[in-house]
């Protein structure tokens, strides 16, 4: 590659650096991707059919530079895009030729290569997205009774953590409770927790206890549980709840547990968007790649780093012109190591331009 333009490109990203976001040489251009949308074939409305396909090829083309933006950790990625970019994906098109129309079994399919505007994609989501996480320890600790006496099995506790398992952002270590009063174990428990190097601590008291019921043979049961989350660091509280949940079945043993998990749930549902609000985002790997001018090696070069074991997530952070810009989110990702590891192992197809503790930059061999 042109040495010339290798030290103007990392120039404009050193001063990108120190700028916000980087708009090389004060440019921006379109990034060309191939793409196919199907409907189904109306031969009493062929016209209709063109329509719906050529819609969905604009859709897919844009989905493709929208799904490296999002990264893998974006739980409610196809949500967020049915209401943004996937909406009206004729504005995130500059242009597009038909390459491809025809009728495919019960199908009409229309291929397309497009010009699609990348930036103004990344800058449609930018706002609903946030960064990666640094994964959570959690202090948990519970007191569970049933007509007021100790009760055995931990079911609000299994329904907070069967909850919160679903988010890979936490790791938990369960302690009985310190008594009930929370004002006045609050330190004590942030003490331990601090000890422990445990980032949240949440504190729950459930309790369950039956219910006047004209159904014979039937127990009714009501559940309550209070519950309070603290940053450990600060000693601030994330969330101060209590909520309530029915059960009715054949004993009231098991209504009880089946109340007191549902309790769990509610509660780990409320808690679980507000705990991941408190942690600190995650550092990242900057990593570079100049002479980025196809969308299939720039996808495969992403997938490519995605199948290290210590890579967690990766996500686009801008394209202009050919060069892309990567966020890359694990453990033990030390410059100089990680990269040696991708021309090593992985990718045979590129220069290495300059790389640092936390930044790579690396060039498309042509």
């Amino acid at each position: 590659m042109n040495k010339l333009r290798i030290i103007l490109v990392i120039g404009a990203m050193l001063f990108a650096g120190c700028h916000g976001k980087m708009n090389l040489l004060g440019k921006s251009e379109t990034q060309k991707i191939v793409a196919q949308g199907l409907a189904k074939y109306d031969k009493r409305d062929i016209n209709a059919s063109k329509s719906i396909a050529l819609f969905e090829a604009q859709k897919n083309a844009v989905l493709k530079i929208s799904a490296l933006f999002m990264g893998l950790s974006f739980v409610d990625g196809e949500v967020l895009l049915g209401k943004t970019v996937l909406k009206n994906p004729q504005l995130y098109i500059k242009k597009y030729k038909i390459t491809e129309a025809m009728k495919y079994g019960k199908y009409y399919r229309i291929k397309i290569k497009g010009h699609i505007l990348a930036d103004s994609i990344m800058a449609e989501l930018q706002s609903h997205i946030p960064a990666p996480k640094n994964e959570g320890k959690i202090i948990l600790m519970t007191d569970e009774t049933y007509a007021s006496k100790a009760f055995s099995g931990d079911y609000a506790r299994k329904g907070v953590t069967d909850v919160l398992n679903e988010f890979s952002s936490f790791r938990f270590e369960i302690l009985p409770a310190i008594g009930e009063d929370f004002s006045l174990n609050k330190a004590a428990a942030l003490n331990m927790a601090a000890s422990k190097g445990a980032d949240i601590l949440i504190m729950a008291v459930a309790s369950a206890d039956k219910m006047n019921t004209a159904m014979t043979g039937f127990a009714s049961v009501s559940a309550t549980i209070a519950l309070k989350c603290f940053e450990v660091s600060s000693g601030k509280i994330v969330y101060d709840g209590f909520l309530k949940a029915n059960a009715i079945d054949v004993s009231g043993e098991k209504a009880a547990a089946t109340a007191l998990t549902s309790a769990g749930k509610m509660a780990a549902g409320e808690v679980s968007v507000k705990i991941i609000k408190s942690l600190p985002q995650k550092a990242s790997l900057k990593l570079t790649l100049i002479a980025a001018d196809e969308f299939a090696e720039v996808k495969k070069f992403s997938d490519i780093l995605m199948s290290f074991e210590n890579v967690s997530d990766i996500r686009l952070e801008s394209w202009t012109e050919d060069v892309a810009v990567f966020n890359v989110y694990g453990d033990n990702l030390a410059g100089e190591e990680f990269a040696s590891s991708i021309l090593r192992n992985k990718f045979s197809l590129l220069n290495l331009e300059n790389v640092s503790n936390n930044e790579i930059i690396f060039s498309f061999m042509r």
